[in-house]
Order: structure tokens, then sequence, then C-alpha cells
């Protein structure tokens, strides 16, 4: 196994939020979010899509740019995934603010900002093979395939997926890269 570091001097000028939730809540709405599906792609778009599209029409790419072009693009759509997931959420006495506050979380930055490493990290890794790097088709990433080192197709995951039940029940057949967030970069291993 190897292994690299890539600071966040190198990733781009996007910082995420840091959020904190009464115990248990989070993993709650992750329950809610999944039974509601309020955060699929025919409720909140196609993230991956949205996503590069924000990379390849935005130079400097924060957090206030991306949340803005995503709601250019996807108008109501978080209001609707938040709406959805209260009314479940309710039974649970959560808070509709804890349901935006996630549901943001979610969009705003762990999605954008997983697909801003997994695109850096394959960039790195094929630099250092001396292969050239290709983002992966709508139907590759729906099989898992992350995208493209030569022809190797790879999958970019974070570390934590590991320990997750997705993990044990799919049987993902290419070569897989693991990456763990610090305060100062990724560490990276593959």
């Amino acid at each position: 196994m190897c292994k690299i570091y890539i600071s966040f001097n190198e990733i781009s000028e996007y910082t995420g939020s840091v959020v904190s939730y009464p115990k248990h809540v989070s993993s709650v709405l992750n329950v809610l979010n999944q039974h509601t599906q309020a955060t699929r792609p025919r409720n909140v778009g196609q993230i991956t899509e949205l996503a590069y599209s924000f990379s390849d029409t935005h130079v400097i790419k924060t957090r206030d740019a991306w949340v803005r072009f995503y709601n250019q693009q996807m108008p109501g759509a978080i209001d609707r995934a938040v709406e959805k997931i209260s009314t479940e959420a309710a039974q649970f006495n959560i808070d509709s603010r804890y349901v935006r506050i996630w549901v943001e979380d979610l969009i705003y930055d762990k999605s954008y900002q997983g697909l801003l490493f997994q695109e850096v990290i394959l960039n790195q890794l094929a630099k250092l093979e001396n292969k050239p790097f290709k983002r992966s088709t709508r139907q590759e990433e729906k099989s898992g395939v992350d995208g493209w080192i030569g022809n190797d197709p790879v999958s970019v995951k974070p570390s934590s997926y590991k320990a997750t039940s997705a993990m044990k029940h799919e049987n993902i057949a290419i070569r897989m890269i693991f990456y763990k967030k610090d305060k100062a970069g990724l560490k990276v291993s593959y």
C-alpha cells in the first residue's frame, strides 16, 4: 500500500463548515434521509454533474460561490429536502433547524468537498504515475467508478467508508483509494 499527503494549500480556496449536533441527531437524520430519499438526485440534482459544472466555470471555488451556484441551478431543492425529512424528524422531537443544518452540510459541504477531494486525489495520483486522468461518466459513477487513471478505473472513498455497511454489501472490483482528512490536508492510501 502506498501513501501520499496532499495539503489543503494544494486543493483550493474552498472551505467547508464544521457542524455539531446533539447526541445521535446526525445518525437519526441520516436514517430518515435514507427512508424519505430526500437528497436523492431526483430531489436535489445530480451533485456530481453540478460540481463538475461549477468547477469548470468558476476560477475561485469558495463555499459561498458553490452555494450561490447550487441554489441558482436547483432553486428550492434544499427547502424541499428539509421539508421531507422534517416531517419524519418531528416524530423523534428533532427540531427542523437541525434538519436544515444537516441538509445544507450534506449538500453544500460534504458532497461538494468530497467531489473536490476526489478530483484532486485522482489528478495527483495520475501525475505521480505519469498517466492521464479522466472523470467518470454518470453511468460509470453509478457502477462505482469515480474516475480513471490511465486505463484503470478507480474508486475514491473517505477512510470511514471501510467501516460502513455500504462497503460490506458492495463488491467493487476496481482499484480503491482511501483518504482521511486532518487539519492540514488529506492522507491518501492506495
